[in-house]
């Protein structure tokens, strides 16, 4: 017989059957209905319950037993007692959660889900039960063949559903659940990544506006003044430099000596100042101890090693740099740097900057949140690309060609 042959009346030729999409879990239960799945269920779960009852009394009598035979130890009775309440107990968990399958997916399932748990209640009674034979082996045996029977309803259930054809049905039923459940997580993947690309659509309107602003300010009069005090400060810096250039070009054509000097005397931090910014060590030198260390110097060249050609330039260096030359250089440093305080009071006082840096970061971190959204849009777009319900529609449409005179029509 072919499947689903319940379909098939004799000597009269089969209707084909078109179904759309969201009528084939109406037609399942029909099929369900006209094959009386749910008086077939209730028949199974009345025939367990009342192999329950039947082994509750079993276990009744097991539990109110008593030994005929006196003369057994009392070592004996007391481990044939342990194992009895252990026995019954195990047996009484197993009864509570015998599965009652409600639907036609879980019928099918309830002969693997029923074997899994007398493997379990086997592992957990072995021994209750081999000793048990020992002393109680009618009632234990009453126990064991009721337990067998509803392994044997429950095969006989499970033949009747192979019988009635009902394995296209049920993988059917598998198949829409796994279809609604999909399309519902892809809306949610929709609706996620749409209100993403609306968040994502506020932040650049408000990049635009933070950038139309700063546009602005940058435009302002107030930043052509900054623009202008900017200027001024890199022309006083550059006069500043050229001003300290002879001073810094005496201690270059003295570094050598001097770094052999201050070795020497051990006034290595002293000099050093001197090598490395010669302008602020000289502001800090406020006695000017340097000239009287460079005459002590000169009269050492000699001792310091330095060949001809080195000490005569080291010692044309020492009588060049003068105070006259120094305190020069740093009245006119000191006049260009009363400009430079001039120019930061007046900087201070005009907020452009303040407000372009407040803006400017605002929009740093206006862009930072679009770059952390995009990148949230991304991976839910990718998990969308990935994402197909229609392989499960697939799966539906081979189910269904497997029915006889039943297939699902393009919507």
């Amino acid at each position: 017989m072919g499947i689903f042959s319940f379909f098939k009346k004799p000597k009269q030729e089969l209707v084909p059957v078109k179904l759309k999409l969201d009528q084939v879990e109406a037609w399942i239960a029909e099929q369900l209905a006209s094959q009386k799945v749910e008086d077939l269920l209730d028949t199974y779960i009345l025939k367990i319950k009342d192999i329950g009852e039947d082994i509750k009394v079993n276990l009744q009598k097991l539990s109110m037993a008593v030994l005929m035979n006196e003369k057994i130890p009392a070592k004996e009775k007391q481990i044939m007692e342990g194992n009895r309440q252990h026995y019954i107990h195990k047996i009484t968990l197993f009864l509570e959660h015998l599965p009652k399958p409600t639907n036609l997916e879980e019928a099918f399932n309830v002969s693997a889900e029923l074997g899994e748990m007398l493997d379990r209640l086997s592992k957990d009674t072995h021994k209750n039960f081999y000793i048990l034979q020992q002393f109680l082996a009618d009632e234990v045996q009453a126990v064991g063949e009721k337990i067998k029977k509803i392994e044997q309803v429950t095969d006989q259930l499970h033949t009747n559903l192979q019988e009635r054809q009902l394995d296209s049905l049920n993988a059917l039923q598998l198949h829409l659940r796994r279809y609604r459940e999909a399309q519902q997580v892809q809306e949610q993947f929709k609706f996620k990544h749409q209100e993403i690309r609306d968040e994502i659509t506020e932040l650049q309107k408000k990049e635009e506006r933070i950038q139309e602003k700063v546009d602005g300010l940058l435009k302002s009069q107030g930043y052509q003044q900054l623009h202008s005090f900017k200027k001024k400060e890199d022309e006083i810096e550059e006069e500043c430099q050229e001003i300290c250039q002879p001073l810094v070009d005496v201690f270059a054509a003295m570094e050598k000596a001097i770094k052999k000097y201050a070795h020497k005397t051990s006034q290595e931090d002293f000099f050093q100042g001197y090598l490395d910014d010669p302008l602020i060590a000289s502001q800090e030198d406020s006695s000017f101890k340097i000239f009287s260390e460079l005459e002590k110097m000169k009269g050492l060249l000699t001792e310091l090693g330095l060949k001809d050609k080195k000490a005569e330039a080291t010692k044309k260096a020492i009588n060049q740099f003068s105070k006259e030359m120094l305190v020069g250089i740093l009245q006119q440093v000191e006049l260009r740097e009363l400009e430079l305080d001039k120019i930061s009071k007046l900087k201070s006082q005009n907020i452009v900057q303040l407000n372009i840096s407040e803006q400017e970061s605002w929009l740093e971190n206006t862009k930072k949140k679009i770059e952390q959204k995009e990148a949230e849009s991304a991976v839910i777009q990718s998990k969308l690309d990935k994402f197909d319900s229609y392989a499960i529609l697939e799966d539906i449409k081979r189910t269904l060609a497997e029915i006889p005179q039943v297939e699902l029509e393009n919507e």
